[in-house]
């Protein structure tokens, strides 16, 4: 590290500028994950709605059969 004729500090350590450059680059790969869990996050909530709207019709389909079936089953002799 050394002075300047203004004052400001200018780092000339390799070890440091290397130690700055590893920094930078673990935060652009948790950047990146951050972006993927983001991305993963949201098809999963799609995926949920998608799964919650299907159970819902099940439901009601079965609930269709199951009284067709009561019915059915009321008029046999």
């Amino acid at each position: 590290m050394a002075f300047d004729l203004k004052g400001r500090i200018s780092i000339r350590d390799d070890g440091a500028s290397k130690t700055i450059k590893r920094v930078s680059d673990s935060i652009g790969r948790a950047e990146k994950i951050t972006s993927s869990l983001t991305r993963a996050t949201d098809r999963l909530k799609t995926e949920q709605s998608r799964a919650s709207a299907n159970s819902a019709r099940l439901k009601t389909a079965l609930r269709g059969i199951g009284t067709s079936a009561n019915y059915a089953g009321s008029h046999m002799r």
